[in-house]
């Protein structure tokens, strides 16, 4: 396989990015990224961007007629025909004008099999998957879906229970935050599921159980790890936000 230009610069010693969770699998915003650079096509481009202040790390995209650009400067990789074609693909399936929303969950929805976020798919019935996985069919959360409202009112559930033994406890709605009576229960239970996992697939190497068994056992397994790592990263999140309120009224 061809590796990612993550894993091919920590081949190189270039340690700067983050690849445990690569797995060989490159991402579509990389691929979108080198399939829009013309620089392919032997075009040398430079000052695309402006610093938007002196010794500042913003910039902003320039106009193209502001660009320094020298066609023919390199050998081509692809022929400008093909570049061409390839725009035109990338084209074809963009959406013009897409709304962005912003949900409460986002970026927190964590994959149980290989901890990248989860997609967020709104269908007549919404639901949440594991885009890393959709062109590898060999991994454990290719296909896996989890029902939006399933996994919210888990979460739910859990916020009231805080809700409950802070009320109990006299400190107050303000002051709730999963410290450490509820992390390490979540913690536990991720643990117990992982070693589940391992008892099956011990299960199936000894013959006990049969591929289409272990399968189905697994695929339970996974779902259960996905909505308790969801729920702990839910809770992380919402103790870093207490933590910085607290802060701020010291």
């Amino acid at each position: 396989s061809i590796p990612t230009p993550g894993e091919y610069k920590a081949a190189k010693g270039n340690h700067t990015h983050d690849i445990s969770r690569t797995g060989g699998i490159w991402s579509s915003s990389t691929v979108l990224r080198i399939l829009d650079d013309e620089q392919y096509t032997g075009t040398y481009i430079i000052g695309k961007r402006s610093v938007l202040e002196v010794g500042g790390n913003k910039s902003r995209l320039k106009d193209r007629d502001k660009w320094y650009i020298i066609p023919d400067h390199h050998p081509a990789l692809v022929s400008g025909e093909v570049f061409e074609q390839a725009k035109q693909g990338i084209r074809r399936y963009s959406i013009p004008n897409k709304k962005q929303h912003d949900y409460l969950l986002k970026g927190r929805i964590i994959c149980g099999c290989c901890d990248h976020s989860l997609s967020r798919v709104m269908q007549k019935t919404p639901y949440y998957h594991c885009r890393h996985s959709d062109a590898d069919s060999s991994m454990c959360c290719h296909g896996m879906k989890i029902g939006i409202a399933e996994l919210e009112q888990l979460i739910f559930e859990v916020l009231q229970k805080l809700v409950e033994v802070s009320g109990e406890s006299g400190q107050g709605a303000q002051n709730i935050a999963p410290t450490s009576d509820s992390l390490p229960e979540y913690e536990t239970q991720i643990a117990a599921i992982q070693d589940d996992k391992m008892k099956l697939y011990e299960r199936f190497l000894s013959g006990e159980i049969d591929i289409a068994e272990y399968r189905a056992q697994k695929e339970v397994l996974d779902v259960s790890l996905t909505k308790t790592k969801s729920a702990h990263a839910a809770l992380m999140t919402q103790a870093k936000q207490a933590q910085e309120h607290r802060a701020e009224q010291i």
